[in-house]
């Protein structure tokens, strides 16, 4: 059976959302960057995401920096000690209008002449220092009027022909840069049709994360549709996900029935797992289910994303979540 990859992302930069507009300078824990390293070589583990933003000084835009970023020449020696250890690192840079607070000035000049200059500089500039990388993830989730939150200052999404002009220009930058670009799998799923129309199999890898239970003796049970509908309305991530109503867990029959028709007409993906929502039966589900499921020429890897910054007092989770992947991916694909 091919390699598959498998890994974890991480977060250098964390200004990816209004949440943390506020986030001036970098809070990134060296020791547990370090012992995320180790423990992802430890258990096989072979490949890294991460994510880097206004957490480099670029050449071509050093302006978008905080301070403590990284210098190029950091991230080209952390780049070849990890490679030396087994592991390949990738770059993510998230382009979605949604997590980009990280571009400054420039979140609030998309669809201007200078905002496609910028992102074309700074993919190309990642691409060269990540030349030996297989994949460059976009990000590129939750643009929709429904993300933005009621306590953000300033809101904007793109839509229709805007949208797919700059996702297609995002896509043919790193393209342009010899990596393979990888995005988020929300958009496909929530409109599939037109995302079909849009971008073809062969021009990205789809990320479908699903951080919930696949089996049904571990679904939540909602009794009643009218339970259904406050709690899908209410709560976050539900609320900007659009389901509509079924007798089942809703959450995995709507991911399921469209995580397949994706791979059915023949995209890639990589998929994702989270310990954020705390279930302790997604890892192994998950990576099960597509293990023997999905046609195995379009598995491209499992990585788990726990969704927490690099710091000390999320060790234990770090290095749990590292664990439980390897755990999984060992008894499935052995």
């Amino acid at each position: 059976m091919k390699e598959l990859l498998t890994g974890s992302l991480v977060h250098l930069s964390c200004n990816t959302g209004a949440e943390n507009s506020s986030v001036d300078k970098l809070t990134f824990d060296e020791n547990l960057w370090n012992e995320i390293v180790e423990e992802t070589a430890k258990s096989g583990q072979n490949a890294m995401f991460i994510s880097l933003g206004d957490g480099v000084i670029f050449n071509s835009h050093p302006e978008i920096a905080i301070p403590g970023a990284w210098t190029r020449q950091r991230l080209r020696k952390e780049i070849q000690r990890l490679k030396e250890m087994g592991i390949t690192l990738m770059p993510k840079m998230n382009f979605s209008a949604m997590h980009d607070n990280w571009l400054g000035i420039y979140s609030r000049m998309i669809g201007t002449p200078e905002y496609y200059h910028v992102c074309r500089d700074l993919i190309l500039e990642v691409c060269h220092i990540f030349r030996d990388a297989p994949y460059f993830h976009i990000g590129w989730d939750e643009e929709q009027p429904k993300s933005i939150h009621t306590f953000e200052k300033y809101g904007v999404v793109r839509q229709n022909e805007l949208f797919w002009h700059d996702l297609n220009f995002m896509l043919e930058c790193v393209r342009e840069g010899g990596l393979t670009p990888v995005m988020w799998g929300g958009t496909a799923r929530r409109i599939y049709d037109e995302f079909k129309k849009n971008v073809s199999p062969d021009e990205l890898v789809i990320f479908q994360t699903h951080y919930h239970s696949v089996k049904k003796e571990h679904w939540t049970r909602i009794d009643s549709e009218e339970k259904y509908r406050v709690f899908y309305s209410t709560r976050e991530p539900y609320k900007y996900m659009n389901l509509t109503y079924v007798e089942e867990d809703p959450y995995y029959v709507n991911f399921r029935e469209n995580a397949f028709r994706i791979l059915e007409d023949g995209y890639n993906c990589l998929f994702g797992v989270s310990c954020y929502y705390e279930n302790k039966y997604n890892t192994e589900e998950v990576v099960e289910l597509f293990s023997k499921e999905a046609p195995p020429a379009q598995i491209k890897g499992f990585f788990t994303l726990p969704w927490l910054r690099t710091l000390p007092e999320n060790r234990e989770p770090w290095l749990k979540s590292i664990r439980e992947l390897s755990e999984a991916v060992n008894k499935y694909n052995g």
